[in-house]
Parts: C-alpha cells; sequence; structure tokens
C-alpha cells in the first residue's frame, strides 16, 4: 500500500511538473533573438554591402511585429507605411497566391542607409528565416556608380541608373536605360561602337539573351524590354 501511494504522488508531481513547464514555455514571450546562419559583406558601386542570413523561432506573422518595433526603437524609419514588397519584386507569382503568411519584405532608412528586411516562414516547423541587408544610399548615386564601374562593358551615356557587382572573380553588371522606339538598334549600336559581335541565344517577347564576344572577353548578356525603361543584365564568362 506504501508502494502504491508513492507511485501514485510520484507520478502526480511529475504530471504537474511536466504542466507547469509547458504552459511556461507556451505563454512565455516570443523574442527576435536570431541565430545567425551567414554574415557576409560585398561592394555594389563601391560601396559596402552588409547582409546577414539568420533563423528564429516562431510564426512569420507574429515575429514580423516583433521585429519592425524593435528596428523603429533603433531609429530606423519603415517605408512606404511599412508596405510588403513581395508583390513588387514577385510580380505576377504573389498576384495568384497569398504569400502573405509564408513571404514578406520591407524597407527601411535610416542615417544615409537603407535596410532591407525579407522573412520566409518554414511550413515544416515554427521557425523564421530571414534575411538583413544594409546598404548606403550613395549606391543609388550614377555619378558614384559610374566612377566605380569596373565591368568591362562601358556604360552609354543615356544610362539612368547603374550597378557593378564583383564577387571574388565574378562581375556583374546592370544597366537600365529609358524606353525608346527602337531598343533592339540601340542595343545594337552600342554593341557595335564597343567592338563587340553578337550571337543571338534566346528570343522572346520582352526579352532577348546574347552572347557578346569581343576578342578574349565573353560576355552573357540579358536584354529586357520593360513599359518604362529597359534593363541590360550583364554576366562576364571565364573561359
Amino acid at each position: 500500500m506504501k508502494q502504491k501511494w508513492f507511485w501514485a504522488t510520484l507520478v502526480f508531481w511529475t504530471l504537474l511538473t511536466s504542466t507547469v513547464v509547458c504552459w511556461a514555455l507556451i505563454s512565455s514571450p516570443l523574442r527576435f533573438q536570431p541565430q545567425t546562419i551567414s554574415h557576409y559583406e560585398t561592394k555594389i558601386n563601391g560601396q559596402t554591402q552588409k547582409t546577414e542570413l539568420w533563423v528564429n523561432q516562431g510564426r512569420l506573422t507574429d515575429l514580423m511585429p516583433i521585429i519592425v518595433k524593435e528596428f523603429t526603437t533603433d531609429h530606423w524609419e519603415s517605408l512606404g507605411n511599412g508596405i510588403d514588397l513581395t508583390s513588387s519584386l514577385l510580380g505576377s507569382i504573389s498576384d495568384s497566391f497569398d504569400l502573405s503568411d509564408q513571404v514578406q519584405i520591407k524597407l527601411f532608412e535610416k542615417n544615409g542607409l537603407y535596410k532591407a528586411l525579407g522573412l520566409w516562414q518554414s511550413k515544416d516547423t515554427d521557425e523564421t528565416y530571414g534575411m538583413t541587408s544594409e546598404v548606403p544610399k550613395m549606391m543609388f548615386n550614377l555619378s558614384q556608380a559610374k566612377s566605380n564601374w569596373g565591368f568591362p562593358f562601358a556604360p552609354p551615356p543615356a544610362a539612368i541608373q547603374l550597378f557593378y557587382e564583383k564577387l571574388q572573380t565574378l562581375k556583374i553588371g546592370f544597366i537600365y536605360l529609358p524606353p525608346g522606339d527602337e531598343p533592339v538598334q540601340q542595343f545594337n549600336q552600342i554593341c557595335f561602337n564597343q567592338g563587340f559581335s553578337q550571337i543571338l541565344c534566346q528570343k522572346e517577347t520582352n526579352k532577348k539573351i546574347y552572347l557578346l564576344i569581343n576578342k578574349k572577353i565573353k560576355i552573357l548578356a540579358i536584354f529586357n524590354f520593360e513599359t518604362h525603361r529597359n534593363v541590360i543584365s550583364l554576366v562576364e564568362l571565364k573561359s
């Protein structure tokens, strides 16, 4: 009988303790305490871009307002009244599906810096993966971009925006041009002026993909025709 009461009491206190612990875990406030996965820096237009990838406990919809509040406390001002930029970046994909509980992207600014915040919700666990990236506003200055352009394809004088990035030996460039009546002819003239021969690799309604060759220089060029601008994306190919 004594053994019966002993085991009954032990089971009771074990269950009670487990219940209290579980309730404490459930009711404990969600916090933004990210665990860093990766951190790296790169230069775009001569300006340092700092990027961090991390994971944090909690669902995206619960975590986002906590992060925004912390950023605001640190004097980061949310741009666009805190609008989610996912639809702007993903286009028709986000228009077809509601992704707000899976992916959100917001932009902030402070003291000459922009900070991008991107969150992605894991389907299998109550974890949210995030990316924060800080870039100086000077990165978007056209004069700054021209003076730091290091890609072996010179931008034309009509360029309205430039981005150049070097990742170790990989060189990437983006040239934004105003819309024109004959964008293909304009691109052909730009290539001709710089001595590049063109091989058309793929042709679509609003996009053409070329291989540009000038002696030992080989470049993959993607020419996108957009409503308000034309964009040339460039990647130098190494032999």
